[in-house]
């Protein structure tokens, strides 16, 4: 199988973070304004798309591959990330989350990982999907040279 390399996925993965709250609580009505506790739960990717920024044909599906990602957040915004790589790498980590406007940034509790900032829209209250412009990736899977690239994640509420 081919190896992902789990320090690309890393800082990528500290913001994938978030859990929703209740139906009632619907934050993708017109007027609504998330905030960090709109993200409070358990979420598992079913997506989780690397994409070449200078080959958008180039794409890959972490999750498609065999991987997982999930995420639980507290009240306040504290996060636990789970990363299983498709080659059977695991990682868990904490972090920290906030909302500004779409902008959702998690830092990490471990100084040696980079904070990340995503933009982020709900599909439902159940849906949230995140979008990350500024990553590096290697797409040969095999310890090529990173590329830049953007990664999306599709998290949806257990």
């Amino acid at each position: 199988m081919r190896r992902v390399r789990p320090r690309c996925l890393l800082p990528v993965l500290a913001v994938a973070l978030f859990a929703g709250c209740g139906d009632d609580d619907d934050p993708t009505g017109p007027d609504s304004q998330v905030t960090v506790d709109d993200f409070v739960g358990s979420w598992t990717a079913s997506s989780f798309v690397f994409t070449n920024n200078a080959d958008t044909g180039q794409q890959v599906d972490i999750i498609a591959l065999g991987g997982e990602f999930r995420a639980t957040v507290l009240e306040g915004g504290r996060v636990r990330n789970f990363l299983t790589t498709p080659d059977a790498v695991e990682d868990e980590w904490d972090a920290q989350l906030s909302v500004n406007g779409n902008t959702l940034t998690s830092t990490p509790a471990e100084a040696t990982r980079s904070t990340d900032v995503w933009t982020f829209q709900f599909q439902n209250s159940n849906t949230v999907i995140l979008t990350d412009t500024d990553e590096m990736f290697d797409f040969t899977l095999m310890g090529g040279a990173e590329v830049p690239a953007t990664l999306v994640i599709t998290l949806v509420r257990n």
